[in-house]
């Protein structure tokens, strides 16, 4: 399993290389992610990887959700299928699988707010890096936050995902004693 083609963009102030090689992580990443869905085969698509700073995102996230402040992870997804069309492999956005290659979307991270939350949670940047590019993934195959039953299943995901890559579930511990399964309005997009 190959995954997709991902195109990686690393502005200043994005990533410190001695936090880890972020393009081998974000490809880590996607492979699990690749692999761990069932039917899912994201062979030929095509993703976009921006490590970036907090103006940038900033500026993302208030002309794309209308918060104007920084955040760790926003997702753009592309190409979609058409609404009726069922999902393959239990998908709840109906991508991939069955479906032509295309351009799955884009994952943008701000390499500041990474690494202060990373510092907050107690975590190293690669692993939280590692959990934010297999959250973003999540969205980008139209997985989503919003209602409990949707967070709760996006969640075990994740852990599922990470415990793969030998990283410890970001949602356990002092820090995140109210977990993600609220729905909530995060910074994370």
């Amino acid at each position: 399993m190959t995954g997709p083609d991902i195109a990686f963009d690393v502005a200043p102030g994005g990533w410190r290389p001695d936090d880890g090689d972020a393009e081998a992580l974000c490809r880590a990443a996607v492979r699990a992610v690749d692999r761990a869905l069932p039917g899912l085969d994201l062979a030929g698509w095509e993703l976009g990887i921006a490590l970036t700073d907090d103006p940038g995102i900033r500026a993302l996230n208030r002309d794309h959700r209308g918060v104007d402040r920084p955040t760790d992870v926003l997702s753009f997804p592309l190409d979609r299928p058409e609404p009726d069309r069922p999902a393959p492999g239990g998908l709840p956005g109906g991508i991939p699988g069955s479906l032509p290659v295309g351009l799955l979307g884009d994952i943008v991270l701000s390499g500041e707010t990474l690494r202060r939350d990373a510092g907050r949670l107690g975590r190293a940047p690669a692993d939280h890096l590692t959990h934010l590019v297999v959250h973003g993934m999540l969205h980008l195959l139209g997985y989503d936050h919003e209602a409990l039953p949707d967070a709760a299943r996006m969640e075990g995901l994740e852990i599922a995902i990470l415990a793969g890559l030998g990283v410890a579930n970001p949602y356990a511990g002092p820090q995140m004693a109210e977990s993600s399964l609220q729905p909530l309005e995060t910074e994370n997009a």
